[in-house]
């Protein structure tokens, strides 16, 4: 079974994950040094991306779900 890759709860989890790093990066965090924080941004994003898309049993297909 696929399905379109906007529907995926896990992309849209990854994508709001990755917007809320980038805005945390713009202001100052105690945790991850800033000069690390793009490079955790982007892995962080990619990671859980290939995982969600190489490694389940459903496979994505397209970006809109099939009308019909």
């Amino acid at each position: 079974m696929s399905k379109a890759i906007l529907v995926s709860k896990t992309v849209w989890f990854n994508l709001i994950t990755m917007l809320i790093m980038i805005f945390s990066y713009l202001q100052e965090s105690p945790i991850v040094p800033p000069e690390f924080q793009p490079f955790v941004i982007f892995g962080v994003g990619l990671l859980n991306l290939i995982l969600r898309i190489w490694f389940t049993d459903t496979t994505l297909k397209g970006l809109l779900p099939n009308r019909g």
